[in-house]
């Protein structure tokens, strides 16, 4: 039985449309099918909020860290490495996005914030990491 009260939304904004989807991801925790149910990046407008869900099988490999792993090792990086740079602090590489030239490299500071970062400045990290 559904014991929810709380009056819905005339209208989606950025608020509203992130408790929406912050209430799918908690609804989807709950679930067990067999499956690894994955709620991802969502868009939203006046009156309607989309999200994409991603299934997995349990167990298989992440293709998004396959990709980072693969990367790392071609450019002998650490995927696991903890890096730094005066501007983020201290981050993490999380992805690679190999249709994107310029800003290849997804990290995520220790703050939760996600960034794209040219090569060059993942390069002068892994250095600077190597030297300590």
């Amino acid at each position: 039985m559904n014991t929810h009260t709380t009056t819905a939304p005339t209208f989606f904004d950025r608020p509203t449309a992130q408790a929406a989807i912050d209430a799918l991801k908690a609804a989807l925790g709950g679930i067990d099918i067999g499956f690894k149910i994955e709620p991802g990046k969502g868009s939203f407008s006046h009156d309607e909020v989309t999200v994409q869900i991603k299934m997995r099988i349990p167990g298989a490999a992440d293709p998004t860290r396959v990709l980072l792993e693969k990367m790392c090792r071609a450019y002998g990086f650490d995927p696991d490495a903890s890096l730094s740079a005066i501007d983020l602090g201290s981050y993490k590489l999380v992805e690679y996005y190999p249709r994107s030239p310029k800003y290849p490299w997804g990290v995520v500071t220790a703050a939760g914030k996600r960034y794209k970062l040219p090569h060059q400045s993942v390069v002068t990290a892994m250095a600077k990491r190597r030297q300590d």
